[in-house]
């Protein structure tokens, strides 16, 4: 038996109180409603479905009310539409994992002039060669894995480690794309749980205007059986996501904003 099952088991045993109190209150009730003392088991069979509403309040809440909430809230943001009359040269992600082989790849695709992108904790900066046409133009869906062929100089991109940890400070607009804690408007459950995000961003001296976003959001649902914690934090509760397609490939999810 897993030390998990072993913990659930303890908790569930700590509940015997509150099942003896709800199992009590009902026969209870029962009996007080054959003698006909009606109003005592009007009274009792609330105490015994309180804690019944009360849990399935909590559920209906945070399972469906919450979602549908943040999905309206996210639809309304204002987003701003990339033109060619108001795209950047400038692209840089906080994408820890493959970030160098997205900015590449989006030079590359001759997307942007300039790139920047994490590849480890080392930031790259990757900048298109005028005059030069890459070999192979189209989006390949592998590249952010392939993350030792962002270290290296290609005919069209020139490839320059900048330095560790500390972002890249850009003057001129570009786009930004972040991930997951680092994007501004990732949600987190009350648990501290944060689902898969992106979140593309025009970023200028003047403005960080929303472009797109992405999202798998966890709400803080509670767990069946219920299980009652103690203190004033209420019904024992396990994260739950609400997306659960797959994540978009982050080349295609810039390509399909710009």
């Amino acid at each position: 038996m897993s030390a998990t099952v072993k913990i659930y088991i303890e908790i569930l045993f700590l509940q015997l109180p509150l099942y003896a109190l709800i199992l009590g209150c009902a026969y209870a009730s029962w009996l007080a409603f054959n003698r006909r003392q009606y109003l005592i088991a009007i009274l009792l069979a609330g105490i015994a479905v309180l804690p019944g509403v009360s849990y399935a309040y909590s559920f209906v809440d945070s399972r469906f009310v919450a979602p549908a909430a943040r999905r309206a809230e996210v639809v309304s943001w204002q987003r701003a539409k990339i033109t060619r009359y108001n795209k950047p040269n400038t692209f840089i992600t906080t994408w820890q994992n493959g970030g160098g082989s997205i900015a590449k790849a989006l030079v590359e695709l001759d997307r942007f002039e300039k790139a920047y992108g994490l590849i480890a904790d080392d930031w790259y900066a990757f900048e298109r060669i005028q005059g030069q046409i890459c070999p192979d133009t189209h989006h390949d869906p592998l590249a952010p894995a392939r993350q030792n062929e962002a270290r290296e100089t290609t005919a069209c991109v020139s490839v320059k480690k900048l330095g560790r940890y500390l972002m890249p400070q850009i003057s001129e607009p570009h786009l930004r794309l972040l991930i997951d804690e680092t994007a501004p408007s990732h949600h987190q459950s009350a648990s501290g749980t944060t689902g898969r995000t992106l979140e593309l961003r025009l970023v200028s001296k003047e403005a960080n205007q929303l472009v797109s976003f992405w999202e798998v959001a966890y709400f803080d649902v509670p767990a069946f059986p219920p299980i009652l914690v103690n203190g004033e934090k209420g019904w024992l509760r396990e994260p739950f996501g609400v997306n659960h397609t797959p994540p978009p490939d982050p080349i295609k999810f810039v390509l399909d904003a710009i």
